[in-house]
């Protein structure tokens, strides 16, 4: 713009400016408003370009998330399936070993029933055959007192016939 005004970088005092000549700056008039047209047509295609990139890296962008959420929603759904698939596993192994274990404790329940029962009978044959060992000997010690007793009955009668006729007339208590 200087050379077009006939003036080198001799003339700037402190850096781009108008000149100081209003013929001059009327002069310039026309170049600037049409540099200045000119660029702010090139910045609206330069803005244009920028925003068509920008949509062009936002669909890219959006492609790309849509693509990764595709793939970490079958991530998931896999590692569900799977964790789903362990926990399946783990409760039907559980189920198993609980029924084992119930099987188990109802053979021994049964098992300790059985034993109880044969205890108790033979505790009730113990007791039965104690019974009738003591019913024979009491039985028999029964007869034996029953017998001593007329026994003793006989004696304490001949013992007193005996007193009676030693203190009637003429026995030894008369003397």
């Amino acid at each position: 713009m200087l050379e077009k005004t006939g003036l080198d970088a001799a003339a700037l005092e402190c850096g781009v400016h108008w000149p100081y000549l209003d013929e001059a700056t009327r002069a310039l008039w026309p170049e600037t408003i049409s540099f200045m047209f000119g660029r702010h047509n090139s910045l609206q295609e330069l803005i244009r370009g920028q925003r068509e990139e920008f949509q062009g890296q936002h669909q890219s962008l959006q492609g790309l998330i849509r693509g990764q959420h595709q793939s970490l929603q079958g991530m998931i759904h896999s590692q569900r399936e799977s964790l789903q698939g362990m926990i399946r596993g783990q409760h039907e192994s559980l189920q198993e070993l609980i029924r084992s274990q119930h099987e188990e404790t109802m053979l021994y329940l049964r098992q300790r029933e059985e034993e109880m029962r044969r205890e108790w009978e033979a505790t009730r044959e113990f007791n039965r055959e104690i019974l009738l060992r003591n019913e024979k000997v009491y039985t028999s010690m029964i007869v034996q007192l029953e017998e001593n007793t007329e026994q003793t009955r006989a004696n304490t009668r001949a013992v007193l016939s005996m007193l009676d006729r030693l203190d009637g007339p003429g026995g030894i208590a008369a003397a």
